[in-house]
């Protein structure tokens, strides 16, 4: 019959980091939480996709000139500006209700 023997923490854990790893686990697992807590409020409370009992026909137009999307390159913000001047708020509503 083998020899049973002791292994030393160096030996199954040669590099010794694994309490860092560990720690890295829970700080990973706890920034999904967090991330799932905020993405769960910011769609049910904050109803971030309009599905909520508030339609959007009694809503206000936006203002023009919005950009909801931060935008690195100045000429295609530019662009999308002036395009959403061209567009009314009865047009976007009539895209969103019948998409093509």
């Amino acid at each position: 019959m083998a020899q049973v023997r002791k292994l030393t923490s160096k030996q199954i854990d040669p590099s010794q980091t694994g309490d860092l790893r560990r720690k890295f686990e829970k700080e990973l697992a706890d920034r999904f939480k967090e991330l799932t807590r905020r993405l769960k409020e910011l769609i049910q409370t904050e109803d971030a996709f309009g599905l909520g009992s508030s339609s959007v026909q009694n809503q206000e137009p936006p203002s023009k000139g919005y950009v909801y999307a931060p935008i690195a390159d100045p000429d295609f913000l530019v662009a999308i500006q002036e395009l959403q001047k061209k567009i009314s708020y009865e047009d976007i509503q009539t895209l969103e209700d019948e998409p093509h």
